[in-house]
């Protein structure tokens, strides 16, 4: 007696599209990762005095992908310099991760030339630091977008194992 012939959807297309879902949520869980293991790293980091030495903003050129044309963005220059057991370093990081988003115009309002304001640097490497040390909520836009992928690849999972073993 011959085989059953299956008809309809093949349990190999649910199945693949699984694994790519699977492979795709590694992404944005790496990108979190990182994020929380930056917000981690940040909490035992020492606070210190420091002053602004550089802060402007400024019209930097790029040439859009999608049209070849050169357009303009606003970006910000921001220097800070800071003293750990006698030796004077520089900074330009915001936060621990560089992941916080800052407009231009906030950043020169908030931190002008001259002024004097606790900085953050990390005692195993004191030419690291940063402003502040706020925390990105896009690292749980990202969890969020992997729970999300994750969850469509289940689905497809169960639809294939269903098909396979009908």
């Amino acid at each position: 007696m011959p085989p059953p012939v299956r008809t309809g959807l093949h349990p190999a297309i649910p199945g693949g599209l699984a694994a790519v879902l699977f492979l795709l949520a590694s992404i944005p869980l790496a990108l979190a990762w990182t994020q929380m293991a930056a917000d981690a790293r940040a909490e035992s980091w020492q606070a210190t005095q420091a002053t602004i030495s550089t802060s402007q903003t400024y019209d930097a050129s790029y040439r859009d992908q999608r049209d070849g044309l050169t357009r303009t963005k606003e970006e910000y220059e921001l220097v800070f310099e800071y003293a750990v057991d006698g030796r004077v370093y520089q900074g330009t990081a915001l936060d621990p991760g560089g992941f916080v988003s800052w407009s231009p115009q906030d950043v020169v309002t908030r931190w002008p030339v001259g002024a004097h304001v606790q900085a953050w640097y990390d005692p195993e490497d004191p030419s690291v630091a940063a402003l502040t040390r706020e925390r990105s909520a896009s690292r749980f836009i990202l969890l969020g977008a992997t729970l999300l992928v994750v969850l469509l690849g289940a689905l497809f999972g169960v639809v294939s194992l269903k098909l396979l073993f009908r």
